[in-house]
This record gives structure tokens, C-alpha cells and sequence, in this order.
């Protein structure tokens, strides 16, 4: 029976979708093979792939789905294995070749009757900074020119993940991302800002990085990529550009705690949950190690005499890099004997903590 459905399908786009002059573009085929390659989940749906002999069930989410099995999980960049049935039908994810990157009639096909047709307009080259599509896109929809061949999973806003992503969510037992302590410039690979709890850390802001383990990288997102993959407690060795002076270093590989989709102000590794206010939501004193003084309800508002919050920071965003900024900084900061200052404010009282 299954075989029979394919074929009919896939009869029935080579008869109508190649025949433009005689009947124009029917893509009703394609729509009937996404329903039967997905599956309902909240208002989205997991796309069912093949995966070597298996059939695997991926969705994207911004944050975790609910009232479904999770099997497994990558908060960072937003993507889910789901424990879902089995689906009549499933896609062949492929890599982007020449050809289709030329293609002007590409269709984005979802659970929506209307088929966006376009082009690609710009190649993923980042974990967020995805591929472009020249028309809409919506969550969890596929990019494709044949119903059963696809090259990418929508997130919406016009843009999709290409295969080389999805591919090492699925290669991975459980998500795991490379970390050299440092936070780049936006698109370029210049460190705006250290990890200070990493050991031995022996970048400095306005660092250019030139190579890692031997791989070139010319922007934010190629390094991001070659440190994401690098294997934790490997020894990585990094060309880099300081006042001129090309240099190399050795790094101790550590795991990445926050970034991407989930926030990153270093303070991840030690179990503590901040907001944008800088009100501590959660410490897991475990974890805590050096912070073990703080408190959920603890507001920081200084990091060695100096504010977090200021009238340049007025976004989330720009608190959180401000904030990684001044952690940053106190690597070099003597003042305090190697121990870093905190103005907090609990329970309606200012108190220094020295961590």
C-alpha cells in the first residue's frame, strides 16, 4: 500500500510538475507527500527523514516542544528528535549543488495549501546565521524541486537550516558544542570578550583569530563552526593577530554551556539562571562553586565598580553582552587580588561579595 502511494506521488509530480507548457506547475502532489511525511506537533510538525535505513523525526523549535517524547534535545540551536510513529513517507535530505542553487523555481512546501515559490538568495554560514529563501518561509515547512528530495527545514522568517546542520544534530548522542573561552565581534573573528573561569585562558579582547588547528577562518561564524567541533580536553592550537604580531597559542578545549538560542553570560557552567534586570531566577549550589554566596532574588548591579546596566544597554541583548564584557575584563583586573567584586542588592540591602 505504501509503495503504491509513493508511487502514484511521485508519478504524478514527474507527469504535472514537469509539464509547464501544457498544464503550468501543479505542486498538489508535493502537498499530499508532506502530510505524509509529517506529523502534527502543537500548531508545527516533525518532518520525517531518512537516516541511513532508519526514518527519524525532526522539528524545529525556538524552545522545547511540549506533550510529546523528546529523544533528543538541542536547546542551543533549537532542533528536536522526537519519538513519534512511523510515517507513510519520509524525506532524503540532500546537499546543495550548483544546480539548485541556480534553480528560480524552487518550492517551499508546509502544511499550508499556498506553495511559496522561489530561489536561494543566500547560503547558511552560521548555527543562526541560515540560508535565505526569496519568499516566505514558515517553521518546520521544506525546501525542495522534487515532492520527495529536500535541501532544507524552514524556520520561519525566511530562512532554513541546510543539511550540514541538521546532519551533525543527528551524528551527535547528545548535543555538545567545542569552547575556547573567547566571544567574537559581530561577523568578525576578533574577540570582543573572554571566558575568566576558564584556566589558563590566554586570549585578549581584539585578538584576530587567523586559524584553528590549521583551518583558516575569516569571520565569526567559520570560527564558531571549527571550535563548536573540536573535541573537549583536546588541546587546540590557534594562530592568531595581536598588535600586529601573528602568535600561537595553546588551548585547552572546553564544553560550551550557553549561546546561540540559550543565553550566554558565562555564568552558565556554574548553574546560574540570570534575566535581563541581572536578578538571579535560579543558582544550583552544586554548581555554584566560587558563586556559592549568591542567592535566587540576588540583583548584581556592578561588576568591579562598574554597571551592568547602563543607558547604552536598553536591550536584553546588549545586557547580557555588556555583562560577559565586564566578567571579561576582570581577567586583568588586579584590584581585587584575583577575586572579582559584586554590588548586589538583596532583600532591599546593597552588600559586596567578593567571588
Amino acid at each position: 500500500m505504501a509503495k503504491n502511494f509513493s508511487l502514484k506521488l511521485t508519478l504524478g509530480f514527474i507527469f504535472c510538475f514537469f509539464s509547464p507548457l501544457l498544464w503550468g506547475y501543479d505542486y498538489s502532489h508535493c502537498i499530499k507527500y508532506f502530510k505524509a511525511a509529517s506529523t502534527p506537533v502543537g500548531s508545527s510538525n516533525a518532518i520525517s527523514l531518512k537516516n541511513g535505513s532508519k526514518q527519524v523525526h525532526i522539528l524545529y523549535s525556538p524552545i522545547p516542544p511540549k506533550n510529546v517524547k523528546i529523544l533528543k534535545a538541542d536547546p542551543f540551536i533549537g532542533l528536536y528528535l522526537l519519538n513519534v510513529p512511523r510515517t507513510k513517507q519520509s524525506y532524503a535530505l540532500l546537499t546543495l549543488d550548483k544546480r539548485t542553487l541556480n534553480d528560480k523555481r524552487l518550492a517551499f512546501i508546509s502544511s499550508s495549501p499556498q506553495v511559496q515559490i522561489g530561489h536561494i538568495t543566500k547560503r547558511q554560514s552560521g548555527f543562526l546565521n541560515y540560508a535565505r529563501f526569496s519568499t516566505a518561509t514558515s517553521a518546520n515547512g521544506v525546501l525542495g524541486n522534487i515532492c520527495y528530495q529536500i535541501y532544507g527545514l524552514g524556520v520561519g522568517n525566511g530562512s532554513f537550516i541546510e543539511k550540514k546542520y541538521i546532519d551533525r544534530f543527528l551524528a551527535q548522542k547528545s548535543p555538545y558544542y567545542g569552547d575556547l573561552g573567547i566571544r567574537f565581534e559581530h561577523n568578525e573573528a576578533i574577540v570582543r570578550s573572554i571566558d575568566p573561569f576558564m584556566s589558563q585562558n590566554p586570549f585578549k579582547p581584539q585578538d584576530k583569530i587567523l586559524s584553528i588547528n590549521g583551518t583558516k577562518v575569516q569571520s565569526s561564524d567559520e570560527a564558531e563552526w571549527v571550535m563548536s567541533n573540536l573535541k573537549k580536553d583536546s588541546l587546540a592550537q590557534v594562530a592568531l593577530l595581536r598588535n600586529g604580531k601573528t602568535l600561537k597559542v595553546k588551548v585547552k578545549v572546553n564544553q560550551r554551556y550557553g549561546g546561540f538560542l540559550l543565553k550566554d553570560t558565562f555564568l552558565e557552567r556554574f548553574g546560574i539562571d540570570i534575566d535581563n534586570q541581572m536578578i538571579i531566577q535560579s543558582i544550583n549550589l552544586d554548581k555554584a562553586g566560587r558563586f556559592n554566596e549568591l542567592r535566587a532574588g540576588d540583583r548584581i548591579l556592578w561588576i568591579n565598580k562598574e554597571p551592568i546596566i547602563t543607558q547604552s544597554t536598553d536591550t536584553a541583548s546588549k545586557r547580557f553582552e555588556h555583562l560577559r564584557f565586564l566578567l571579561s575584563q576582570t581577567h586583568f583586573d588586579d584590584r581585587f587580588e584575583g577575586k572579582i567584586q559584586l554590588l548586589i542588592v538583596r532583600d532591599n540591602l546593597e552588600i559586596f561579595v567578593k567571588v
